[in-house]
């Protein structure tokens, strides 16, 4: 029989449920270390980040603020990440540690490590994850405080060296990092040694380092310990710090950048305390000036906030909007920004209890909203009190350069659906599964609506995106969603998924933004037919070829207010498989598509101008399935198109009036 519109997909759960594991091959030892191999016992393919690294880019037109200076990078430095990601396939817990705002960051760290526990390797979900969203991930070579157990003994058989005075573990470092396909490593040297320990680790990170990047990665090295030995943070780019940076190798006269010859390491941590002193500007400003002084980039300086509740920097809802300032010039960063115990949405009791209650997710999510988006989380809005937010600083990257699907899954659920129907009620979690989200979260021009993620309600996965809130009578809201940098061609087409239960789609329209500006926006009504229940409409975008879509997004507006408005959204889907006549949304013929208890497709025909109608059924591959030509005699009329009964499955029908003018459909024969 014929049935509703609908969109169909389909995806396969595998279920491999596992434990955090904090040994090997997650985990290593220095003697683990330096008898590793890729077939050894100490090694897994279950680590491999089989995700490239996506290409990032930014777009001024696109920015919330075009004003911002795009140079800023952020490492982000979850405190113990072999606590929370140390797993290979889905968990059967949905309260697992879980990451969403990577339009925001550069450089994941996954940062652990204990005085026997030296080497910390990311795991292949949040690798592949990150990959997805252009973001490198660093591996952690951690040396503990003293009073921590960490020793010299300890160190120096990290540096051990061969019978030609090579380092047995720099072959090593760099063989894991290629074979599990992460970016670089962080090294986190905090064991007070002596001046003989200093210079030997001097020399180690420095072969590091030529050896790591010219495989096109990086080395990282905290703000810890100089060349003595000693465990002294400097929290600017200083003259004892720099050689760890870029040095004076040879001791030659300083001219400028002719006195720092030799490269060191890729990146600097600035410590912490930076933000204790006087005048906190003045050091990072410092830090700038010191880094463009050796012919660096200040930008591969990352001075560091640790976001632990008043231990180093004041919280951030009461005081980052003071210590970013501190970071900046105006629009202008001096350094890019290092962001240290980032878990604490997740395990700090006084922003959620995710952690230990996995009903405390909207806690966890709106938390981290707030550092994100800011205190009314909303990243199109300045905040006139409260933090402001990342993005009030930081413009949103974006990897979306060709076409993409999503389902706005986040990776973790409790309870899984398919084509909007739950086939589980099993809590899981694997960020391995999670899809491009949207690039601003969220993003709406002004506070009437807000957004969330709804884990009570999917059309594929764990989740879907929530819209709720009021719209009042004639006072469009528009939300950004995806920034992207994509060409349009012929055959390009988008379709949007959404949960209906009384007209809702009504006062919904996407929002496609063409490169130069609102001027070359397009707006496409949301057409639902009076239908409840998972609905999906799809637009051909021929008529826009040659054009670079730069945003999507969505517009909610009423003739009448409309409060407490709810809607959800399912999936959003940017492809080439429609190979059909572009929609006309310029004339003010609409087609309706009625079930009929015989079996045939009942059409109704609104405002569709005199004359023969042109009827195509066409498949997804652009084939031409059936065609009708019929008479239009009346303003409103409904006709019947008999299809065959042999034919099932999902198809584009086309009507072309008699002045030319095309509405499209999507239909599912059953």
């Amino acid at each position: 029989m014929k049935n509703k519109i609908t969109f169909l997909a389909m995806i396969i759960f595998i279920n491999a449920y596992s434990q955090i594991i904090n040994e090997a091959p997650y985990i290593l030892t220095i003697d683990q270390l330096k008898n590793w191999t890729a077939t050894g016992e100490y090694a897994s393919p279950d680590l491999i980040i089989e995700e490239s690294l996506a290409d990032r880019f930014v777009n001024t037109q696109t920015q919330m603020n075009s004003a911002l200076n795009n140079d800023m990078k952020i490492a982000y430095l979850p405190d113990g990440m072999n606590n929370f990601g140390n797993y290979f396939g889905e968990q059967s817990q949905f309260n697992l540690y879980n990451f969403t705002n990577w339009a925001y960051i550069d450089k994941l760290i996954w940062f652990g490590g204990t005085a026997d526990q030296t080497v910390q390797l990311p795991s292949s979900p949040w690798g592949n994850a990150a990959h997805r969203n252009g973001v490198k991930v660093f591996g952690d070579i951690y040396f503990s405080l003293n009073q921590f157990g960490g020793s010299n003994e300890t160190v120096l058989s990290f540096l051990e060296q061969d019978n030609n005075n090579n380092f047995i573990v720099i072959p090593k470092l760099v063989e894991i990092m290629e074979y599990y396909h992460f970016d670089g490593w962080f090294i986190n040297m905090e064991t007070n040694t002596n001046p003989t320990t200093g210079a030997l680790m001097y020399e180690f990170i420095k072969e590091l380092t030529q050896q790591v990047e010219s495989q096109g990665k990086e080395v990282m090295w905290y703000d810890s310990m100089v060349l003595n030995g000693n465990i002294e943070y400097q929290n600017y780019l200083s003259s004892e710090n720099v050689v760890f940076f870029q040095n004076n190798e040879d001791n030659s006269p300083i001219t400028g950048i002719n006195g720092y010859e030799q490269r060191v390491s890729s990146n600097l941590f600035i410590n912490f305390f930076w933000y204790a002193y006087a005048n906190p500007s003045a050091l990072t400003e410092l830090s700038r000036d010191n880094a463009l002084f050796t012919g660096r980039s200040p930008y591969e300086i990352f001075t560091g906030v640790d976001l632990v509740p008043g231990r180093n920097q004041t919280p951030f809802e009461t005081g980052g909007n003071t210590w970013m300032s501190q970071l900046h010039d105006s629009n202008s960063p001096f350094t890019s920004l290092g962001l240290f115990a980032t878990n604490i949405f997740y395990d700090q009791s006084q922003y959620s209890n995710f952690k230990n209650n996995p009903n405390d997710y909207e806690n966890f999510y709106s938390a981290e909203r707030h550092f994100f988006a800011g205190a009314d989380q909303n990243a199109a809005l300045e905040d006139v009190s409260g933090f402001k937010g990342v993005s009030n600083w930081m413009p949103a990257a974006s990897v979306i350069t060709s076409l993409f699907q999503t389902n706005f899954n986040t990776g973790h659920g409790l309870g899984k659906f398919s084509q909007g129907n739950q086939i589980s009620t099993e809590p899981w979690h694997h960020i391995n599964e999670q899809d491009i989200l949207p690039t601003w979260q969220f993003a709406f021009s002004n506070e009437n609506l807000s957004a969330k993620w709804d884990f009570e309600m999917a059309y594929e996965g764990g989740n879907s995106l929530k819209i709720e809130g009021d719209i009042f009578a004639n006072s469009p809201v528009n939300m950004s969603l995806y920034k992207t940098n994509i060409e349009i061609s012929n055959d390009t087409s988008i379709a949007i998924t959404y949960y209906q239960n009384n007209d809702e789609a009504e006062n919904v329209s996407l929002v496609l933004t063409f490169e130069g500006g609102t001027s070359n926006e397009e707006i496409l009504p949301l057409d639902a037919d009076g239908e409840t229940g998972w609905i999906t409409n799809a637009y051909a975008l021929s008529d826009f070829q040659g054009a670079t879509l730069v945003k999507i997004g969505l517009q909610f507006s009423s003739t009448t207010t409309q409060n407490n408005y709810t809607i959800n959204f399912g999936s959003l889907s940017l492809s080439n498989s429609l190979s059909i006549q572009p929609i006309s949304h310029k004339n003010n013929s609409s087609l309706s598509v009625l079930n009929s208890s015989s079996g045939e497709l009942k059409l109704n025909f609104e405002n569709f101008p005199l004359g023969n109608t042109q009827l195509y059924v066409y498949d997804f591959q652009g084939r031409l399935i059936e065609s009708e030509t019929i008479k239009v005699n009346a303003v409103s009329i409904t006709k019947k198109l008999h299809l065959e009964a042999s034919l099932q499955g999902n198809y584009i029908l086309q009507v072309i009036n008699a002045k030319g003018e095309k509405v499209s459909k999507k239909i599912q024969i059953k």
